[in-house]
C-alpha cells in the first residue's frame, strides 16, 4: 500500500544515516588522496584544450546529451582539482539513497526500506560510481530514474508531478542509456502497484519519454562502448551476493557460502510466492522484486565488460539496488523466525562489507595518486614533449582498478602535464612492444607506482 509523504523522526534519522554513510566513503577517499584516473584524464584534457562544453567530446556528448552539462561543470568549471567534483558526486549519491528509501517505503515497512537503502550505501557493489569522477554521469542518471519512480509511487500525482517524472525519465536515459529497461518497466510497474490499475495518461507519457529518448540513443550510438562475445550471469550473482561484497584476503572464502545462503533464501521466497499452498508476505515479494530490478539493471550490460569489482562494477549501479532489496527481504524472512538471528545476520553482512569498502577506497585512492605521480615523473625525465615516450611495460591493474590503462588515458594525463596536446606517447598493450622500444624512449611506471607495491593486493 502507498504510504503518505509525511517525514517523521524515524525517517529523518534514516535520511541522516544514509547521508552520513555516503559521506564516509568520499571522506575516506579524500583523506587518502583523491585524484583523477582512467577516463577522467581525456575528459579533463578536452575541457582544458577545447573548452568546458566539449569536455565530453562530440561523439559521446551527442550520444549522451546529459554528459555535456555534467562534464562541463565537473571537468570544465571545477577544472584540475578533484575535490569539488567528489563532493558533488557524494551529494548525488546521498540524494539517491534518500530517494530510494522514500520509494521503497511506499511498498514495504519503513524499517525494511531503511535496511535496503542502507545496504545499497554500504555494500561495495558499485564503488566506481562513488570513487571515479567520470561515473558522475551514471550516478546522475540513477538519481533521475529513482526520482521518477518515487514520483510514480505517489498515490495522488498532480499533472506537474507527472510531467516532472517524464522529464526525469528522459534525462536519465539521455545521460546514461543503461537505465532504459528499468525506466520502461519500473515506472509503469510502480504506478500500477500504487493504484492497482494502469493509469493511462501517466503510462502513455512515460512510454513516450522513454521511447523518444531510447530512439535518440539508438540513432546516435556511441562507438566507444565495448562488447564481448558472451555474457557470464554468474558474475552478477558474485557481485551482489559473493566476492563482490566481501574483503579480499582471509575473509574471501566466505564469498561462496554467502552466495549459497542467498540463493537458498531466494528459493524459499520464490516457492512461497509460486506455490498455491503457501501464503507469501511482503518479505517474499520484496525478494522477487529485488531480483527483477537486479535483472533489468544488468540486462543492458549482458554483452559488456563486467566485473564485480573496480572499474567494471559501474555496470552494477542499478542491479546493486536490486541486490540490496533481496538482502532486505531475506532479513525479513529470517526476522519472522527469530529477530535476533536477523539482527546478527545484518551485522555480520555489514562486518564483511565495511572492510571490503575500505579496501576499495584504498585502491581507488592509490590509483589516483599514481596517475599524478607518473605524469609528473615523466615530465621530469623527458622534458621535451616532441620526443616519443613509451610508458610501460604495460598497465598496472589491481582489482580491476588502474591509474591509466590505454592511450586516451595516457595522452590526456601527459597533455595536461606538458601543457600541450602535441605529444607522442604510448602505453604498450601487446607483449614484446616494450622490449622493442629504444631505452631512451622508455619510462617504467613500476618504479613510481604505489598500486604495484600494495602488499595486500599481491597476486
Amino acid at each position: 500500500m502507498a504510504a503518505g509523504v509525511t517525514w517523521g523522526r524515524f525517517d529523518r534519522a534514516v535520511a541522516a544515516g544514509l547521508v552520513t554513510g555516503t559521506a564516509a566513503s568520499v571522506a575516506g577517499l579524500l583523506a587518502s588522496g583523491a585524484g583523477f584516473v582512467l577516463d577522467d584524464w581525456f575528459v579533463l584534457r578536452n575541457a582544458e584544450f577545447r573548452g568546458a562544453w566539449d569536455a565530453a567530446g562530440t561523439v559521446q556528448g551527442t550520444a549522451r546529451p546529459g554528459t555535456f552539462p555534467i562534464f562541463a561543470l565537473v571537468f570544465g568549471v571545477f577544472g584540475r582539482h578533484p575535490l569539488p567534483g567528489f563532493l558533488l558526486l557524494a551529494v548525488v549519491n546521498a540524494a539517491t539513497a534518500v530517494v530510494t528509501y522514500r520509494l521503497l517505503w511506499a511498498f514495504v515497512p519503513r524499517w525494511q526500506a531503511a535496511v535496503a537503502a542502507m545496504l545499497w550505501v554500504v555494500l561495495p557493489t558499485h564503488t566506481s560510481t562513488e570513487l571515479w569522477l567520470t561515473c558522475i554521469i551514471i550516478a546522475t542518471s540513477q538519481l533521475c530514474l529513482t526520482s521518477a519512480l518515487a514520483l510514480a509511487a505517489l498515490p495522488n500525482r498532480t499533472r506537474r508531478q507527472e510531467a516532472l517524472a517524464w522529464a526525469l525519465l528522459a534525462a536519465s536515459v539521455l545521460t546514461y542509456e543503461a537505465s532504459l529497461p528499468l525506466a520502461a518497466v519500473g515506472v509503469i510497474g510502480v504506478a500500477w502497484l500504487v493504484e492497482r490499475r494502469v493509469p493511462l495518461r501517466f503510462t502513455l507519457g512515460s512510454l513516450v519519454a522513454v521511447g523518444l529518448s531510447g530512439l535518440w540513443i539508438v540513432t546516435h550510438w556511441y562507438s566507444g562502448k565495448h562488447v564481448q562475445q558472451a555474457a557470464d550471469p554468474v558474475r552478477l550473482v558474485q557481485a551482489n551476493f559473493g566476492w563482490g561484497i566481501t574483503p579480499n584476503g582471509p575473509f574471501s572464502p566466505l564469498a561462496d557460502p554467502l552466495v549459497l545462503l542467498a540463493l537458498a533464501g531466494i528459493s524459499v521466497a520464490a516457492a512461497r510466492v509460486l506455490l498455491p499452498s503457501w501464503r507469501a508476505r511482503t518479505d517474499e515479494w520484496l525478494v522477487l522484486a529485488g531480483l527483477l530490478v537486479l535483472v533489468l539493471g544488468y540486462a543492458p550490460f549482458i554483452r559488456y565488460y563486467y566485473e564485480p569489482q573496480g572499474a567494471g562494477d559501474r555496470a552494477n549501479y542499478l542491479s546493486a539496488v536490486g541486490g540490496a532489496m533481496v538482502w532486505a527481504g531475506l532479513m525479513g524472512l529470517v526476522a519472522r523466525v527469530d529477530r535476533r538471528l536477523a539482527g546478527i545476520g545484518l551485522v555480520g553482512l555489514l562486518a564483511l562489507a565495511v572492510p571490503a569498502r575500505i579496501e576499495r577506497i584504498e585502491v581507488w585512492s592509490t590509483a589516483g595518486l599514481d596517475a599524478q605521480a607518473i605524469a609528473e615523473a615523466v615530465v621530469a625525465s623527458h622534458p621535451d614533449p616532441s620526443e616519443p615516450i613509451v610508458l610501460g611495460p604495460g598497465p598496472i591493474v589491481r582489482w580491476n582498478v588502474a591509474a591509466i590503462i590505454d592511450h586516451s588515458n595516457v595522452h590526456g594525463a601527459l597533455a595536461l602535464a606538458y601543457g600541450t596536446e602535441d605529444i607522442d606517447v604510448q602505453l604498450p598493450l601487446t607483449p614484446g612492444t616494450w622490449d622493442r622500444t629504444p631505452r631512451p624512449q622508455r619510462f617504467d611506471i613500476r618504479r613510481i607506482s604505489r598500486l604495484d607495491d600494495l602488499d595486500v593486493l599481491a597476486g
